[in-house]
């Protein structure tokens, strides 16, 4: 499994065609997850810290192409954030893959 980071939700669309090309024929995934709290080196979100782990271990066999989307949970509790309004991805809670 190959990890990307798209940490800013202004360069999604760029991120995106990013990896696509990066994945090739191979599965693209995204995950969506709370961003890391500099002051606790955690996640805000205690469910993907949860699962995290497990997901990576699910994956690290695969040659899928894993795209992680970190939410800043002041973002998150944005009704206009890209990640809720775009029709494709219409995010309602996180960890999401």
């Amino acid at each position: 499994m190959k990890n990307l980071l798209c940490d800013n939700v202004d360069e999604f669309e760029n991120c995106i065609s990013n990896a696509k090309a990066e994945a090739g024929e191979k599965p693209l995934i995204l995950m969506f997850t709370g961003a890391v709290v500099e002051s606790t080196g955690r996640s805000w979100c205690p469910d993907c810290t949860n699962a995290h782990p497990i997901i990576q271990d699910a994956l690290k066999d695969t040659d899928a192409v894993l795209v992680t989307l970190p939410v800043h949970r002041e973002d998150f509790r944005n009704s206009d954030l890209m990640y809720r309004t775009n029709n494709l991805i219409s995010l309602k809670c996180v960890p999401t893959l």
